[in-house]
């Protein structure tokens, strides 16, 4: 199993946006509020209109800033963003999304603690909910691509997001070969991410889920476990 460097690891908060210049400042505040250190910021702008990367570069001066010619969607994306990171740790997090105090450092003490945990999955949680409630860590098979801390190594052993997923579905496609890689993903609520439900209309996203499972299920499963005709 891969082992950190030393106990106070860099993190690196790769965060995507697209056209939500409001929501993408209070996301990178929230990080640069976190009392974790090493830290970094990479933001990919997916070709926004609003104004976004401009006022991230006058704003924040020090994000490390990737702006692309279009939207690539949300597992590309991601992948553009990991790949410029520097860190040891990976935090991906949404732009209409923001962390709870600690959160960071309560991921990087599970990656020191436990050298076979390849991702963490944070709770998420709606704004105005209360972030006390269940504390206990709990392994899994899931995790959410924009409330998640991800052991950089791991990736390079198993790879990044699938390319050709525009959205939904990305995480169980990784989420297979991390677990086959012999690494475990570990659910924290104690780490938890505030999040604002502003995407697409809910049945388009049930349509994507469903069409990339299915993908997921064909490249990924033995041949045994797909039924026949599918």
């Amino acid at each position: 199993m891969v082992k950190l460097q030393d106990a106070q690891p860099k993190v690196s908060v790769a965060i995507l946006t697209w056209n939500r210049r409001e929501h993408v400042l209070r996301a990178i505040e929230s990080v640069l509020r976190q009392p974790y250190r090493p830290l970094e910021v990479v933001v990919v702008d997916s070709a926004s209109n609003d104004g976004t990367a401009k006022v991230i570069e006058e704003l924040y001066p020090k994000v490390r800033l990737i702006r692309l010619h279009r939207n690539l969607g949300c597992p590309e994306g991601r992948n553009i963003a990991m790949a410029n990171c520097n860190g040891e740790i990976l935090f991906c997090l949404d732009d209409d999304a923001w962390v709870d105090d600690d959160t960071i450092a309560k991921c990087v003490e599970r990656f020191v603690n436990y050298p076979d945990v390849g991702i963490i999955a944070c709770r998420v949680l709606p704004p105005g909910t209360s972030a006390q409630g269940e504390q206990e860590d709990v392994y899994t098979n899931r995790f959410s691509g924009g409330a998640c801390a991800i052991r950089r190594e791991v990736l390079e052993i198993v790879g990044y997001y699938p390319s050709d997923f525009h959205r939904q579905g990305e995480e169980s496609d990784l989420a297979l070969r991390v677990l086959e890689a012999g690494y475990k993903i570990l659910y924290v609520p104690s780490a938890t991410v505030f999040h604002v439900s502003t995407g697409p209309s809910k049945r388009s996203l049930i349509y994507l889920s469903c069409r990339n499972d299915l993908y997921t299920v064909v490249r990924r499963y033995p041949g045994l476990f797909v039924p026949v005709g599918f």
